[in-house]
């Protein structure tokens, strides 16, 4: 495929000319920036076997809407004193300056793009000969296997960056990032633009800190945002096969972020949220990149449900994380493994993203 031109300019103009719309009809920073990296990154990947990513600096860490108050009522001028023979007239009383009140200024919202999943049945946990052939056997807590109806629902299309999560600690909705208090843990320090980039997936944030996001978002949208279940997840990061990950039996090369050099890859810490090709369901890094929470309580799967509910308790201590992270080996990346950390636990290898529906 010949673009007459470099593929970021390429894309670039496309974006300008109307590909980067929003529903609103506009084009914004953001909606730029997101086409013309997947149009970039996917283009590479197809074309050339390798992965270009545009990086686009533009984070200011604040968002706000300025309102312009109206010019107040104009005061009457004062009348002239009359001439000293004749008995001066009283000047009316000027009209108060009516200022006007500023309307409350409107959250910004950075809606992130979700990807509808069809309805299906799969079978959640550990097979033998399918999720245990290459990077290493499976854990206990992924059996028994059992089969699991999926109702129909729409996924995020990556993890929330920190772009979208910090419109809403700038909006009062949500707790800051533990990279972001004076007392974070020292890991932070040193992960630069991969901490506070802002299509980067955001890190260091708790269980109870994703709950607050979308219920932030839910009603600054008027829509039902929420975390996936457990079940839910698997059959999304699974997208219809029958492997241990998405393309295949093995971790491969260049497919995922995590630790060092076992994946291939050449990101020392997280990743841009589209540095890697999709999966058949059009979702990007459901395997590595940062850990994901999900709904679920956690529990192992002796008495599980066979369909996509959230796994509930009144007293819940540990919550289900899925995928693997840059800090993990391929094995813990596979769609199978299950790992838990309290709700109030944040790390730097930790994130998540919504679902809906």
């Amino acid at each position: 495929m010949q673009l007459g031109r470099g593929v970021f300019t390429h894309f670039l103009v496309q974006g300008l000319r109307g590909q980067a719309v929003e529903a609103d009809g506009a084009i914004s920073f953001e909606s730029l920036t997101q086409y013309v990296q997947e149009e970039t990154a996917q283009w590479t990947l197809q074309h050339l076997q390798k992965t270009q990513l545009p990086y686009a600096h533009a984070w200011s860490g604040s968002f706000g809407v300025f309102v312009l108050g109206q010019v107040g009522q104009r005061v009457a001028a004062p009348v002239p004193a009359p001439p000293p023979v004749e008995r001066p007239t009283p000047a009316p009383t000027p009209p108060p300056v009516v200022r006007p009140t500023a309307a409350p200024a409107q959250a910004r919202v950075i809606e992130p793009q979700m990807v509808n999943i069809p309805a299906g049945t799969f079978t959640m946990g550990c097979v033998a000969g399918r999720d245990d052939v290459v990077e290493g056997d499976c854990e206990t807590n992924e059996k028994p296997a059992r089969q699991v109806r999926v109702n129909a629902f729409q996924m995020g299309k990556t993890e929330v960056t920190v772009a979208q999560y910090m419109a809403c600690v700038q909006a009062g909705g949500c707790n800051k990032p533990e990279w972001d208090s004076p007392n974070a843990p020292s890991g932070y320090a040193t992960m630069g633009s991969a901490l506070r980039g802002a299509n980067y997936p955001i890190v260091g944030v708790s269980w109870n800190d994703a709950q607050a996001y979308v219920r932030w978002l839910s009603q600054q949208t008027g829509k039902r945002y929420r975390l996936p279940s457990e079940a839910e997840w698997e059959y999304a990061a699974r997208a219809g096969g029958n492997t241990a990950y998405s393309w295949g039996s093995s971790i491969g090369k260049n497919r995922a972020n995590c630790y060092g050099d076992q994946c291939g890859d050449s990101y020392q810490y997280t990743a841009p949220v589209v540095s890697y090709a999709a999966n058949s369901y059009g979702l990007h890094n459901m395997h590595g990149n940062v850990w994901e929470w999900v709904a679920d309580c956690y529990a192992n799967y002796a008495s599980a449900p066979s369909d996509s509910t959230v796994v509930a308790s009144t007293n819940c201590s540990l919550r289900v994380l899925r995928g693997g992270s840059w800090f993990d080996i391929p094995q813990d990346l596979r769609s199978a493994y299950r790992s838990r950390f309290g709700p109030t636990n944040r790390y730097n290898s930790v994130g998540f993203r919504v679902a809906a529906g």
